[in-house]
């Protein structure tokens, strides 16, 4: 992996990471409802949605940045490609798409996270 995709992948993680911090006000005390674990502090998951603005916005900007480093023109034809390259340059997509959506999924919770139960 060369320095270009570390660096894209960084900026998916820190994406995801910060895509998670933001739906913890929601998505935390659903998820410990769910597996049996209940406390008073579970309020305190709350306190952090009016954060929740700032960590979408470093989501959204983490996987713009990422999604700007990848090479979406870069396909299979073209004829100094190999066939690593191209199938790393697949997955690195591939990677992107559902990254994003997942983190799409999770900072929109605060809306949809009222319908479930």
């Amino acid at each position: 992996m060369d320095q270009s995709n570390k660096r894209t992948s960084s900026f998916l993680i820190a994406g995801v990471l910060t895509s998670v911090v933001s739906s913890a006000c929601c998505l935390g005390p659903l998820f410990l409802l769910a597996t049996g674990l209940s406390a008073a502090w579970m309020s305190q998951l709350m306190s952090l949605e009016t954060f929740h603005p700032l960590f979408a916005t470093a989501t959204i900007v983490m996987f713009g940045i990422a999604g700007r480093r990848i090479d979406w023109s870069k396909t299979a034809d073209s004829a100094e490609s190999n066939c690593q390259v191209t199938q790393q340059h697949i997955m690195f997509k591939i990677g992107y798409l559902f990254l994003s959506t997942l983190a799409l999924a999770l900072i929109s919770s605060i809306w949809w996270i009222q319908y479930l139960g």
